[in-house]
C-alpha cells in the first residue's frame, strides 16, 4: 500500500472507499510516534467513537508489530522511507534493528502516556476545551452532557412554556389568529407545524445567527399577515372577472370544465389550475383559442398576484421560523443552566464562540496558545463531514502546525483525509466543499494525495460502481465532477458477484411488499452458495424499513439483528432490561409486551394474539416476584435475570454485562422506577454498545449507519428516497453562502408553487438545494455500494422521467438484468468459534454475576450476596488509590471508600475493608511492585475479548502480574484463578517481550506466585 508520507507534512488525503483511508491515517501517528513525537503532541480527530477505539487499537498493533518484527510487509513498505530519513537526520545506520529499537521506545512511551494521546471525536475535543475553559464560556466547570432523549424533553418542556406566554401576548395572538389560512393548515395541526418551525431554527441557530439578530419584527409578520388575507380575498375576484370574459363564448366540455375550476375560494387551490401553470397560449385544450387583450392582461395580473402571494407566503413562513427558533433557544438555553446540562451541540457552539467567532470579548490568542502548548499535529479523519464552525474552531491550530513551528520549537504538521462521495451527513453540517477549499486557501502549505486502489470490494463491483458514478457525471455535469473516477480493484479481491433487478411493490396490499420477499429470496441465495447468515448486511434509507425487514425476516426464521445506532441505550439488550424493571415496579402490559417482544424475542406471536397466553406469562413472572419484596429495583432484575436465563436470550452479549454494571453503578439501591429510569438512561447513554455482529445473524442497519463498516455480501432492497427536496420531509432549508453565520433561511415549495417562483432568488435557492439533495442521494447510494465485499444485490426501479429516487438512479445506469460474476463464498477451513467479548464488572469480582438457581432460595441470600458484592467493590476502589511509599494514600482510600459506600456497608465490614488495606499496603511483595512502572485496572484485550488486570508492574527484567482475591478458596478455585492470570500473562508478555510473573494476593490467604 502506498505510503502517503513524503517530502510534504501538510497533507490533504482523498481516499475513496476501501483504499485503505484508516490505514494511512493510523500509520502516520504511528510513524509520529516512532520519529520521537510525544502522545501529547498529537491531536488527531474522528467522526465516530467506534472509529476512535479502532484508530487506537491499530496504531498499538502497528507499533507492537515493529518491535516485535512481526509487522507485514505493507506495513513495513510504508514505514521505511520515513524511518530511514529518520536515521539519516540521527546519522545513525538504517535497518530493521534501527526500526526495531524506535518502536520499541515508542511503545514503552506509549503505554507511559496513553491517556495523553489525544484520539477522540471532535464532540469531545470541544468537550475538553469547555472543561478547561468553563468560565471564559460562561458555563460552571461541573456542566453536565445531556442525551437524545433528555434534550427532546427540554425542547418539548421549552415550546409548550413558549405556547403559553404567546397566547398571553397580544402580537402573538393577532399572529395566531390569522395564520391559519396562510400555512393552509387544520387547527389541530398548528401547534406541531409551529413547533417544527421553531425547532428547525434552534437546532442551526449558529449558522442562522445573522438571519435570527435581524428577523422582521412581530409588528411586520402582522402587517405581512394582513396582506396575505388581502390577497386571498383578492386573487378569487380576480377570476371570477377572468370567467366572465368566457361567458359568451361556444367552449367544449373541457374548456368548460378548465372555466369552472376559476370558481375556486382557496389560493392553493387556483395555483394548480391550469391556466396560471402556463402561459395563457400553451393552457390545455385552448391551443386554438383566440383570447382577447382583456383576457391576457387578466390573466397576468392574476399570475402576478399569485406570484406576489407565494413569495410573500415563504418570507411569513421565514420570518415566523426565525421569531419562534430564537424564542425558543432562549427558553431551552434557561432551562438548561437552571440543571446545569447541556447538549453536544451546545457545547460545540460555545466553543466555536469562544475561539472562532468575530465577535468574541474572550482573549483567543491566550486560548490558542494554552492549547497549541499540547498540540503541534493535528490530524483530522472523515474530513468531509466536518462541518464550517468545527473548521473555524480548529482552523488557528491547523495555521499553526502548517507553519511548521508549534509551542517549545516543535515541528508541526496537519492531515486531512476523506472522500467528498462519501458526504452523507449534510444535515448535521457536514461540508464536503471544504474539502478543496482548503487546499485553495493553503495552495502553498498543503500538498494533495489521491487513493484509488480498492482494497475491499471485487473487480465486478468495483466496474459497477464506476459505471454508475461515471454515468452520474455524464447526466449532471461539473456539479458531479468527484464521480469521474476510475477506481481500481486489488488483484487479491477477487472478481466478486453483483445483481441489479427491476421490480418494485406491484402487489395487491394484502401481500407482502416485493422488498420484502426480495430481502428473504436472496439471503436463502446467499446460503445455499455458502454464505453465512453474519456475511450478510441488508442496507436500508430509514429505520422504518428496516424494522419492517426485521419483523419479516424474523417471522420466516431468518436469524437478524439490528444495527441502528451504537449507543448502548439503542441496544435490544438495555431497553428489554429496562422493560422488564418498569414491568416489575408498574404490572405495565406495553412494558410486558416490549419485554416480550423486543428482538431477541421471548415468545412467539401467539402470545400477543391470545389474551389469556399474555395474562399467564405476567402471573409466571409475578409469582417469581412474590419471594423478593422489599428489595430494591437491581436485585429483583439480577433475581429475574437468572430466573429467567437473560444470558441465553441475548446470546451472552457483553452488553448485558455491561447494562448490569451501570445499574450497580450508578441505581443499586433504587426503589423509585422514576428514578432509576432516570439514572440508568442518563448514565447508559455515554456507553457504546459493544454487540455488534457477534452472533451469527443477517444485520439491517441504516446506509448511514454502515459507514465504515464493511460486509461480504450487501442488500440493497429499497431505495425509494427522494432525490429532490419535498415541502412534506422538510418545509425549511438553508441556503449556505460559505460565510458562517450568515446563511439564508429559506421556504420550500411544492410542485404546485413552484411555477410562480420562476425567475426569483426563491427559485434559485430551490434549484440549488435540490442539488445537493441529489447529491445527498448520490452520495449515500455510493456509501451503500462500497460496503460490499464478495457480493452486491440492488433492486432498482426504472423511471418514467427524470430520476426522483435512489433507486431511479442505478435503473437509469443500468436499464435491463445484471448479472457478473459468480456468487461463492469462500470455504473458511478453520472451524468456526463464537467468541464473546468477556468484561469482568465490579458488581461481578467474585467471577460470576450471580450464582446457581439455589442461591436464590431465600431473599436475604440475595441481599448477603449483593452486599458482599459491594464491599468487593468498596476494596477494589480503595487499592486503586495506594500508592506505596506515600502512606497518605491509605487515608485518602478511607476516606474516599466511607464516602461513596459507607452508607450502604456496616460499621463491621467497613473495618474489615480497612484492614485489607493495611494488609496489602504492609505486604513486601506488593511494595516491590513499585521498584518498576505501575499500572492499575488496566483493560487488555487479545481476539475480540476484554480483560481488566487489577495490577502489574513493567520492571527492567520482567513483569510482574497481580490480581486481588477474597472470599472462599480451594484447590479448584485456584485453578480457575491461575487460568484467568496466564491469559493476562500471554498477552502481556507478547507485549513487553520479557520474563513475566503472576501473582495472586488473597486478601486473608496471602500470595501465591506461579
Amino acid at each position: 500500500m502506498a505510503s502517503s508520507l513524503n517530502k510534504y507534512n501538510n497533507l490533504a488525503l482523498e481516499a475513496s472507499a476501501g483504499t485503505g483511508k484508516t490505514f494511512q491515517l493510523a500509520m502516520r501517528v504511528a510513524g509520529m510516534l516512532l520519529t520521537g513525537a510525544a502522545p501529547k503532541d498529537i491531536l488527531c480527530l474522528t467522526f465516530t467513537r467506534k472509529a476512535t477505539a479502532e484508530m487506537k487499537e491499530r496504531i498499538i498493533k502497528f507499533i507492537n508489530g515493529f518491535a516485535e518484527g512481526t509487522s507485514d510487509t505493507s506495513e513495513y513498505e510504508f514505514i521505511a522511507p520515513l524511518m530511514k530519513k529518520y536515521a539519516e537526520k540521527l546519522q545513525r545506520p538504517f535497518d530493521d534493528n534501527f526500526i526495531k529499537e524506535k518502536a520499541v521506545t515508542a511503545r514503552d512511551n506509549l503505554f507511559s502516556h496513553f491517556s495523553e494521546l489525544n484520539i477522540k471525536t471532535i464532540d469531545a475535543f470541544n468537550n475538553t476545551i469547555l472543561r478547561i475553559f468553563p468560565f471564559e464560556a460562561g458555563f460552571r466547570p461541573d456542566f453536565g452532557v445531556h442525551c437524545d432523549e433528555e434534550t427532546a424533553q427540554i425542547k418539548r418542556t421549552a415550546f409548550y412554556q413558549l405556547v403559553s406566554e404567546m397566547l398571553a401576548d397580544n402580537k402573538w395572538k393577532q399572529i395566531l389568529d390569522n395564520i391559519y389560512p396562510v400555512l393552509g393548515v387544520q387547527t389541530v395541526s398548528l401547534i406541531s407545524t409551529l413547533q417544527k418551525y421553531a425547532e428547525y431554527v434552534a437546532d442551526n441557530i449558529l449558522k442562522l445567527e445573522s438571519a435570527v439578530k435581524n428577523a422582521p419584527s412581530l409588528d411586520n409578520i402582522i402587517e405581512m399577515l394582513s396582506k396575505a388575507v388581502t390577497m386571498q380575498q383578492k386573487i378569487p375576484e380576480l377570476c371570477q372577472k377572468f370567467k366572465k370574459t368566457f361567458e359568451n363564448d361556444n367552449l367544449s366540455v373541457r374548456q368548460a370544465n378548465a372555466v369552472e375550476k376559476l370558481d375556486y375560494k382557496k389560493i392553493q387551490d387556483i395555483s394548480d389550475i391550469p391556466f396560471f401553470k402556463n402561459t395563457l397560449d400553451e393552457a390545455p385544450n385552448f391551443k386554438k383559442y383566440e383570447f382577447s387583450q382583456k383576457q391576457y392582461n387578466l390573466h397576468e395580473n392574476i399570475f402576478n398576484k399569485l406570484q406576489e402571494y407565494w413569495l410573500l407566503y415563504g418570507d411569513i413562513i421565514t420570518s415566523l421560523s426565525l421569531n419562534l427558533g430564537k424564542l425558543l433557544n432562549n427558553k431551552m438555553d434557561i432551562l438548561k443552566k437552571e440543571k446545569n446540562m447541556l447538549t453536544y451541540s451546545d457545547i460545540s457552539n460555545a466553543v466555536y464562540y469562544m475561539l472562532a467567532a468575530d465577535n468574541s470579548k474572550i482573549d483567543k490568542d491566550y486560548l490558542y496558545f494554552r492549547l497549541d502548548g499540547r498540540i503541534n499535529h493535528l490530524l483530522i479523519d472523515e474530513f468531509q463531514d466536518t462541518s464550517i464552525s468545527q473548521w473555524l474552531t480548529l482552523k488557528p491550530l491547523a495555521e499553526e502546525a502548517m507553519a511548521g513551528l508549534g509551542q517549545h520549537d516543535k515541528v508541526g504538521s496537519f492531515f486531512y483525509v476523506g472522500d467528498p462521495k462519501q458526504n452523507i451527513y449534510r444535515f448535521r453540517g457536514g461540508s464536503s466543499s471544504l474539502f478543496r477549499l482548503l487546499l485553495q486557501e493553503y495552495k502553498d502549505k498543503l500538498s494533495s494525495k489521491t487513493l484509488d486502489t480498492n482494497y475491499r470490494s471485487g473487480k465486478n463491483i468495483i466496474d459497477i460502481v464506476n459505471k454508475i458514478s461515471n454515468e452520474i457525471y455524464k447526466q449532471y455535469g461539473e456539479n458531479f465532477a468527484i464521480f469521474n473516477i476510475d477506481q481500481k480493484a486489488y488483484k487479491e479481491n477477487g472478481d466478486g458477484y453483483v445483481e441489479i433487478t427491476h421490480k418494485m411493490d406491484k402487489q395487491d396490499k394484502e401481500e407482502d411488499a416485493y422488498y420484502l420477499t426480495y430481502c428473504l429470496d436472496k439471503i436463502n441465495i446467499c446460503i445455499e452458495n455458502g454464505f453465512q447468515y453474519k456475511d450478510i448486511a441488508i442496507l436500508t434509507v430509514s429505520n422504518n424499513h428496516g424494522k419492517d425487514i426485521i419483523d419479516y425476516l424474523e417471522n420466516n426464521n431468518i436469524p437478524v439483528q439490528a444495527e441502528t445506532s451504537a449507543n448502548l441505550t439503542s441496544s435490544p439488550v438495555f431497553n428489554i432490561i429496562m422493560a422488564l424493571a418498569e414491568f416489575i415496579e408498574t404490572d405495565d402490559d406495553y412494558a410486558f409486551f416490549r419485554f416480550l417482544y423486543t428482538s431477541p424475542k421471548a415468545a412467539h406471536n401467539n402470545i400477543m394474539q391470545d389474551k389469556g397466553l399474555f395474562i399467564n406469562e405476567k402471573n409466571k413472572i409475578k409469582n417469581m416476584l412474590n419471594n423478593i419484596e422489599g428489595l430494591s429495583i437491581f436485585d429483583k432484575l439480577l433475581y429475574l435475570s437468572n430466573k429467567l436465563d437473560l444470558q441465553s436470550r441475548f446470546s451472552s452479549s457483553p452488553d448485558y454485562y455491561v447494562c448490569f454494571d451501570i445499574i450497580s453503578k450508578t441505581a443499586a439501591n433504587e426503589t423509585n422506577i422514576a428514578d432509576f429510569k432516570e439514572t440508568v438512561f442518563k448514565s447508559a447513554s455515554s456507553e457504546q454498545a459493544l454487540s455488534a455482529a457477534q452472533k451469527n445473524a443477517v444485520t439491517v442497519m441504516t446506509i448511514h449507519k454502515s459507514k465504515g463498516l464493511q460486509f461480504n455480501v450487501v442488500i440493497l432492497p429499497n431505495l425509494s428516497r427522494d432525490i429532490t427536496v419535498n415541502a412534506k420531509n422538510s418545509p425549511l432549508f438553508i441556503a449556505d453562502n460559505n460565510v458562517f453565520g450568515d446563511s439564508k433561511l429559506c421556504c420550500v415549495y411544492s410542485k404546485k408553487q413552484y411555477p410562480y417562483i420562476s425567475g426569483t432568488k426563491a427559485e434559485e435557492y430551490m434549484k440549488n438545494e435540490n442539488m445537493l439533495t441529489l447529491q445527498d442521494s448520490v452520495n449515500m447510494l455510493y456509501v451503500a455500494m462500497t460496503r460490499a465485499e464478495k457480493a452486491l444485490f440492488i433492486n432498482a426501479e426504472m423511471p418514467k422521467d427524470m430520476p426522483l429516487k435512489i433507486s431511479h438512479i442505478a435503473g437509469l445506469c443500468f436499464p435491463e438484468k445484471v448479472q457478473q460474476g459468480i456468487l461463492k463464498a469462500e470455504i473458511n477451513k478453520e472451524k468456526e468459534q463464537v467468541k464473546s467479548i468477556n468484561i469482568e464488572i465490579n458488581i461481578n469480582k467474585q467471577k460470576e454475576l450471580i450464582d446457581t438457581k439455589a442461591f436464590y432460595s431465600r431473599k436475604e441470600d440475595i441481599t448477603f450476596n449483593y452486599l458482599s458484592a459491594l464491599a468487593g467493590e468498596c476494596l477494589h476502589a480503595g487499592l486503586f488509590m495506594l500508592e506505596y511509599g506515600r502512606e497518605e494514600t491509605i487515608s485518602i482510600a478511607e476516606k474516599c471508600m466511607y464516602a461513596k459506600y459507607g452508607s450502604a456497608l456496616d460499621d463491621k465490614t467497613f473495618a474489615d475493608i480497612k484492614k485489607y488495606i493495611l494488609t496489602v499496603y504492609n505486604n513486601t511483595q506488593w511494595q516491590q511492585l513499585f521498584n518498576g512502572r505501575v499500572f492499575k485496572e488496566r483493560r487488555i484485550g487479545k481476539d475480540n475479548n476484554l480483560y481488566s488486570v487489577d495490577i502489574y508492574s513493567e520492571m527492567e527484567d520482567k513483569l510482574v502480574i497481580m490480581d486481588y482475591k477474597t472470599g472462599a478458596l480451594n484447590d479448584k478455585i485456584l485453578d480457575e484463578y491461575k487460568k484467568q492470570l496466564f491469559t493476562y500473562k500471554e498477552i502481556l508478555k507478547k507485549l513487553y517481550n520479557k520474563k513475566t510473573e503472576c501473582c495472586i494476593f488473597h486478601i486473608e490467604k496471602g500470595i501465591f506466585t506461579f
